[in-house]
């Protein structure tokens, strides 16, 4: 089987006959996580998984590293299983020579290893691409392997799931609460798990969930709608981006104060991107700024560098493999002219908040100019 849809439905049928390589990717970021934990217990005994099962990061490893863990036998169970995270890098121009080298070596994976390749979850709302990775890449894995496509749920879909999920605490809850949490931004089912346990716990010993439970519950705190709002820029899924513009928009009715602090907050931000994109670039761990040579830490910008945020700098060094360096100045420049726009530039429109939702497709949109 060249390619499934993976939905609640199937479980793990997928996983009966084994294939020498998978390429998971899709939408649903839980149903990714797990599907590929899924492969994990299947083939290797939680007893052998130090020895017969590599976890690598395609941001930081060679494809070298890839093949070359794939060549060694199983050390003590039957199979061989690496997984490979951060795979959409492998979409990056610069690394198209990487991705041929490794369609190449597909072909060539021991019959006891399996290569299991993950994508890092799609925005809903944007555009799908016509490849998944690249050309060649995906038809070495039609060829020899299986395509596992997570899609989101739709609502009807979403409220089941979510049905089943609360069933398991011996819960139930109602329609008209499920609904208000997709309402609040339910197509992320790893955020709408979250929700749910907070519910579970918040009612205690009764035994259902009630629309004004979740009014009770859910998270209302504008400092936070505004940071995801910048992450989720960043990190280019406009369908979540533009949803929580309009709640930060419900908290801030002066637009103008509303887009400043946004575009002061989405510049810093980019930046940090820049500087992990460049880093990674340099074959340098961007995701740990702490371990960087002194000599690269010290020519990082003394204010705003990435060393003060090495907390969250792993987000950053993910959300570099979404951007090329062109679409960061670009991006940046884009930042300038909407603020101009919004402080009575004549070439902008007099809606700041219009300007803002413009500039979101046009960041999140890597076609949009």
């Amino acid at each position: 089987m060249a390619e499934i849809v993976l939905t609640p439905a199937i479980g793990d049928a997928w996983l009966a006959e084994r294939r020498p390589v998978y390429l998971i990717h899709g939408e649903d970021g839980l149903a990714i996580s797990e599907a590929v934990q899924s492969a994990a217990t299947r083939w290797v005994r939680p007893e052998d998984a130090d020895f017969d099962l590599d976890e690598l990061d395609a941001e930081v490893v060679s494809v070298g590293d890839i093949l070359g863990s794939l060549s060694r036998e199983p050390m003590l169970g039957d199979v061989r299983l690496v997984i490979v995270r951060s795979s959409e890098v492998f979409r990056r121009r610069e690394r198209n020579r990487d991705a041929e080298a490794l369609a190449a070596g597909i072909g060539r994976v021991r019959r006891r290893s399996t290569l299991v390749l993950v994508k890092r979850a799609e925005d809903p709302g944007g555009r799908k691409a016509a490849t998944v990775l690249t050309p060649k890449l995906d038809a070495a894995v039609r060829e020899h392997g299986t395509m596992v496509r997570c899609p989101a749920l739709d609502a009807s879909a979403m409220a089941e799931w979510a049905a089943r999920y609360v069933s398991q605490s011996g819960k139930r809850i109602g329609p008209d609460a499920v609904r208000r949490l997709t309402a609040q931004g339910g197509e992320d089912r790893t955020s709408f798990r979250l929700e749910l346990n907070k519910l579970i716990s918040f009612v205690g010993a009764r035994d259902e969930i009630r629309l004004s439970d979740v009014e009770a519950t859910l998270t209302h705190d504008p400092e936070d709608v505004m940071f995801r709002l910048v992450d989720a820029v960043t990190a280019r899924r406009a369908g979540e981006a533009l949803t929580l513009l309009r709640a930060a928009a419900r908290y801030e009715s002066k637009a103008q104060t509303l887009a400043g602090r946004f575009l002061s907050l989405l510049s810093r931000q980019l930046r940090f991107v820049y500087q992990a994109r460049e880093l990674t670039t340099l074959g340098l761990n961007a995701g740990n700024p702490r371990s960087l040579p002194a000599q690269i830490a010290a020519d990082l910008p003394s204010d705003g560098s990435i060393t003060s945020m090495a907390w969250k700098a792993r987000a950053y060094a993910r959300d570099a493999g979404q951007w090329c360096r062109e679409d960061l100045v670009r991006a940046l420049g884009a930042i300038m002219d909407c603020d101009a726009a919004n402080k009575g530039d004549e070439s902008g429109s007099e809606d700041a908040l219009g300007n803002l939702e413009v500039l979101i497709v046009r960041l999140c949109d890597p076609s949009a100019r």
